[in-house]
């Protein structure tokens, strides 16, 4: 069976039980539902900077005939989402097996505890009339939700997405990109270490990828992007508001932009016939490129650091379901050794003494239950427990915190750990 989800945001609430029924269509049987919980809360959990609305809609049905259940919508007001199965495998279920549909999503559009909201769940098959129901709820407010790590604190927030945080040098600003929510407008921006008033440092409307500090934290040095399958490095002087363009002879993947330190190159992932994905060691001189690692020849890649005090750079390999080695790749040698063959995870980033490193475990539960674990003198603790995706680590300079990416209640924002 394939299935193929399908979500229409449109903003969001909390529910309790749906009862009425409105209207059928379609075949001859009928849905039957066993349970239908529908809650609209307003979510005001501490640690987050902003409260959300939260939708949470749980069905459990069953047909009267042979079939299946291949379709769930959920409107209320100015908030929707639906998914469509796709069971064009063969898959013919007996009379009365159960069908099961949980969805929770995020709204930014608020509403006070009491207000009642109407909303309408339908579930439809091409063998039954489609089950609706439609009724009212109050919205109610819960901070009882899971807590984020309690020395962890959200810097950015609703206003659009984020990733990528670079400490600066002396670990006073987080610089981080943004784009908005139709993805046209991409920018830099930079935030106090600590949380504050974050700055816009430059914005454009072309494709932006991987970005990082270099010259004593005065030049930004970005790739972008061209329709061509070519690429560009642009280096933009933040003293001065000029920029350096060179260009790149190949097409640089949406990845991590990673400078080695007291030289002109960097390091990240390019896609020569934009279907794989290789690492490669970028002369920003010459504009050439020479591939380090071949995802042919090695497999996928799914992070690099480099380690510092050291000519090396960690890459980490993936070798299975959730499991990657990490290998060390000497750039004046290019001999490789393997420092962990085995990781729970798919990232690796070092602290400031080329010793301790962070690492994303990725959990049973799939990709969206992502944590942060600590590998310090060979001692491992777990640092994040939130649900959730944490990525793009990256150690502040003093190596007392972290700054990451927390994709949390399916919003994409930069967060800071205290170690």
């Amino acid at each position: 069976m394939q299935r193929l989800v399908c979500p229409i945001l449109l903003g969001f609430f909390t529910l309790s039980a749906c009862e009425i029924p409105t209207g059928f269509q379609n075949g001859s049987g009928r849905i039957l539902d066993d349970t239908l919980n529908i809650t609209i809360v307003r979510e005001e959990t501490p640690g987050f900077l902003y409260p959300l609305m939260r939708h949470d809609v749980h069905f459990v049905g069953h047909l009267d005939v042979s079939g299946f259940i291949d379709q769930y919508d959920y409107k209320s007001q100015d908030v929707g989402f639906g998914v469509i199965l796709d069971y064009s495998s063969g898959y013919m279920p007996d009379r009365g097996a159960k069908f099961r549909y949980r969805a929770i999503e995020w709204s930014h559009v608020l509403l006070e505890a009491g207000h009642s909201v109407d909303y309408a769940f339908s579930a439809s098959s091409p063998f039954a009339k489609s089950l609706v129901r439609a009724s009212r709820v109050q919205v109610r407010v819960v901070n009882d939700g899971p807590l984020p790590a309690p020395n962890s604190e959200q810097l950015t927030g609703p206003e659009n997405s984020h990733s990528r945080p670079v400490f600066t040098r002396d670990g006073q600003w987080i610089y981080y990109q943004g784009w908005d929510s139709d993805n046209r407008i991409h920018s830099v921006n930079r935030i106090p270490a600590h949380g504050g008033i974050p700055e816009t440092i430059f914005e454009t409307a072309g494709n932006m990828g991987g970005f990082t500090l270099t010259h004593g934290d005065s030049v930004l040095t970005y790739v972008e992007q061209h329709r061509e399958a070519k690429s560009q490095l642009v280096q933009y002087h933040l003293d001065t508001g000029t920029e350096k363009i060179i260009p790149i002879d190949g097409y640089i993947w949406d990845a991590a932009l990673l400078s080695i330190p007291e030289t002109k190159h960097f390091v990240s992932l390019a896609d020569p016939n934009v279907v794989e994905s290789d690492l490669i060691l970028i002369d920003a001189e010459q504009g050439t490129v020479e591939i380090l690692f071949s995802r042919e020849q090695d497999g996928p890649i799914s992070h690099y650091d480099h380690r510092p005090g050291t000519r090396q750079i960690s890459v980490v390999v993936g070798t299975g379901r959730y499991q990657s080695k990490v290998i060390l790749l000497n750039l004046d040698t290019r001999e490789r050794t393997t420092f962990l063959p085995y990781l729970p995870g798919n990232a690796l980033v070092w602290g400031p003494n080329g010793e301790d490193y962070a690492f994303i475990k990725v959990e049973e539960q799939g990709l969206y239950e992502q944590n942060i674990y600590l590998n310090q003198a060979g001692v491992e603790r777990q640092l994040t427990i939130y649900p959730g995706a944490e990525e793009q680590l990256t150690f502040s300079p003093d190596g007392r915190s972290l700054a990451y990416l927390a994709i949390r209640r399916r919003e994409h924002q930069i967060w800071r750990l205290a170690l």
